[in-house]
């Protein structure tokens, strides 16, 4: 039944969740389909499968489980973005299809991947003006890596305008939430003097994790 199956799951014991949550999603119980599917789609007492979670997620919902409707952005996102890989299951169009439905929810992982998807031209015409709308769109929803990128975009100044004081508060703002890359980025600036006048002292500040450093552009 289904509280056997949740409190294995909780406990870790995910064989004899999984086991539970098959047998009554075999019965066609919506929720028990539902948690199979978030098995599939955490990679959780079984291979990570986002497809199999979001097929499991959409039939949950036909019968009325409210949980699995809040889930399928989710499951959307993590097959929308296979399309990027080498060998992938399913075409680069119809990953950037289902990126765009999650990504109506707010799903910052699938603003995230359509931002890179418009930016390299997979799926869809190389276009910085969106890949930058899209970066911005998930850097709100506390994505830090997206401020990183968006950073990228506007120091190699290719598909949109340079802008290395733009470019310094992004990379900035990523690290303060924590994303490491964007103080690495700003060490790297300032060491090697090109885009903006060397400073040592701010690039090893940077170095070392951004601490006591203070922008003044």
């Amino acid at each position: 039944d289904m509280e056997t199956g949740n409190r294995a799951y909780k406990n870790q014991d995910y064989a004899t969740a999984r086991s539970n949550y098959e047998e009554l999603a075999d019965f066609g119980i919506p929720k028990a389909k539902t948690e199979l599917g978030k098995m599939y789609l955490y990679g959780r007492g079984a291979d990570a499968d986002p497809q199999k979670a979001l097929a499991l997620f959409e039939e949950a919902k036909a019968k009325g489980d409210p949980t699995s409707a809040r889930l399928i952005p989710k499951a959307q996102s993590q097959v929308g973005a296979l399309a990027f890989k080498e060998n992938s299951p399913i075409s680069q169009e119809q990953g950037v299809k289902l990126l765009e439905q999650a990504a109506a929810t707010g799903d910052p992982n699938a603003l995230f991947n359509l931002g890179y998807a418009h930016e390299r031209g997979i799926g869809v015409p190389v276009s910085g003006k969106m890949a930058e709308q899209y970066y911005q769109q998930a850097a709100a929803q506390n994505f830090p890596r997206a401020d990183f990128q968006r950073g990228q975009l506007y120091q190699k100044g290719e598909l949109i305008p340079k802008n290395m004081n733009m470019a310094v508060q992004l990379y900035e703002a990523a690290g303060q939430k924590g994303y490491a890359r964007g103080y690495v980025e700003l060490g790297k600036i300032y060491e090697k003097g090109k885009d903006l006048p060397a400073d040592h002292e701010k690039a090893g500040n940077y170095f070392s994790g951004g601490e006591h450093v203070r922008i003044g552009l």
